[in-house]
């Protein structure tokens, strides 16, 4: 029996297949070992990779700034400058956020605890008032009794535990020497990556297109583009929407005057970098901050800051940014879930630029093999195809922020 070539390929690589899960299968728990122990050797350079990415993003747009003031644009002195300004901008940011955020919450927390007998008792009394005719008023003095004691076993636990808790933190902390072996790595190697990147880049263009055929290659080349595309603006936008976001929140709980209102925005300003479900989360933790202040003052908080979220969300954000990232909410939803589930905080922000390249990417396999079933012609290349869908993607992404309010101030 003949079997051309194209039958025969196939056998082989079905072969080859189930060759390699019956030893994945037999041999799974060496697999995983070998796997964290190859993880654990590179770690290092991927968190180097990460670290000049997050450096690289306000790096590009303070080097642009001083080439256009600069009498020389091509001087080699603006880049390692930009790189320090960089680094400053983020240990200031740094600096800042430990300096406040740290001793607030502390205070908030401490304060809360304290301010928990007085609600509680603010709470009894008022449900003693509403509710007099129809409740016993023995249920009444059980719950005000169960709730004073888990009061005071409350802030018993906060002042008996702070030294211990201060202790294991410092154990862990003088414990983690390897991760901040890790870490200096990664740091020298993030240093390196940016200091002459576009060497860098020109390289892995030459290898890419020494090891793979042109289609393959460009390909390739293209879902790189995007994969830079879709990071760079998920970590602008979204921090820029946090910014944003925070400064509304500071205004408005000062204007009508709520506790704590320096923590909170700061905190709602680092929870809202977590897409979707930021927002929440910062909204609930201020929500039982000011509630041991004062229940009510609790609702109308979560009142004001979810009409904030509606308010920032659909007519702020895109007019500012543009969309960053042009993934539906599904999408979007489902990503972080996903990604918090594999990797916790870090997997839920990977997770939307990763997954807004997948979409794309898919869609344009779809949109191909569609357009290529209504041709005529059975001719249609898909690396080129897939480039001018980016190309298309591109003149629509600088369309909206040209259009953007960010930029047009940026002309003024």
């Amino acid at each position: 029996m003949n079997i051309d070539k194209s039958t025969r390929k196939w056998i082989a690589l079905m072969a080859f297949g189930l060759v390699l899960a019956s030893f994945s299968l037999n041999n799974f728990n060496s697999l995983v070992s070998a796997y964290k122990s190859i993880l654990a050797i590179f770690t290092p350079f991927i968190m180097g990779a990460a670290i000049a990415f997050i450096i690289n993003t306000p790096m590009k747009s303070i080097e642009s700034f001083i080439k256009s003031i600069a009498p020389h644009r091509n001087a080699p002195w603006i880049r390692t400058v930009s790189l320090i300004l960089a680094l400053l901008l983020i240990i200031v940011i740094i600096f800042f956020v430990f300096k406040t955020v740290i001793p607030e919450l502390t205070n908030a927390i401490i304060g809360a605890a304290n301010n928990l007998p007085k609600v509680i008792n603010d709470v009894t009394a008022w449900a003693n008032k509403v509710f007099d005719d129809s409740i016993d008023a023995s249920w009444l003095q059980q719950v005000k009794t169960f709730l004073n004691q888990m009061s005071t076993d409350a802030v018993n636990w906060l002042n008996s535990s702070m030294s211990s808790l201060l202790q294991e933190g410092l154990s862990i902390i003088f414990s983690t020497f390897s991760s901040a072996l890790n870490f200096i790595v990664a740091f020298a190697f993030s240093l390196f990556l940016l200091g002459d990147k576009e060497k860098h880049v020109a390289q892995a263009y030459k290898i890419i297109n020494a090891f793979f055929k042109k289609s393959t290659a460009d390909t390739i080349l293209v879902f790189s583009y995007r994969a830079n595309i879709a990071f760079s603006n998920f970590l602008t936008g979204q921090c820029l929407e946090a910014v944003i976001y925070g400064t509304l929140a500071f205004l408005l709980m000062n204007i009508f005057r709520f506790p704590y209102s320096t923590t909170i925005s700061i905190l709602v300003t680092f929870t809202a970098l977590i897409p979707y479900f930021g927002g929440f989360i910062g909204t609930a933790i201020g929500a039982i901050l000011i509630f041991t202040m004062s229940p009510f003052r609790s609702l109308t908080f979560i009142i004001m800051i979810t009409i904030l979220q509606q308010i920032e969300g659909n007519f702020i954000y895109p007019r500012v940014v543009g969309k960053s990232v042009g993934l539906p909410g599904i999408w979007v939803m489902s990503s972080v879930v996903i990604g918090g589930s594999i990797s916790g905080l870090i997997g839920m922000l990977i997770a939307v630029p990763l997954a807004s390249v997948f979409y794309t990417t898919f869609r344009d396999i779809v949109n191909y093999k569609l357009a290529k079933k209504d041709s005529s012609e059975n001719s249609l290349d898909f690396p080129s195809y897939l480039k001018q869908s980016y190309i298309n993607d591109l003149k629509i992404m600088i369309r909206n922020k040209e259009n953007s309010i960010l930029k047009k101030l940026t002309k003024l």
